[in-house]
């Protein structure tokens, strides 16, 4: 949900024992037009690639994955 009052952000949270920890958060340019800069993309995925993260979930899975099932 994008809030007038707060800047956009790009994060990325790790789960680890059952609960949800932001482990990089980057606040994004307002652009007015609904969209992250490239940099900011640029940045998540060097940070992804540093974790050693796989690629994305397709979508049931993330969903199973985000209620807690495998």
């Amino acid at each position: 949900m994008k809030r007038p009052d707060q800047p956009d952000f790009v994060s990325v949270a790790c789960r680890n024992a059952g609960r949800w920890q932001t482990q990089l958060a980057i606040v994004t340019p307002e652009s007015g037009e609904g969209f992250a800069p490239a940099l900011s993309l640029e940045t998540v995925d060097a940070y992804l690639t540093s974790i050693g993260a796989g690629a994305p979930l397709e979508a049931e899975a993330e969903k199973k994955a985000l209620a807690g099932r495998k």
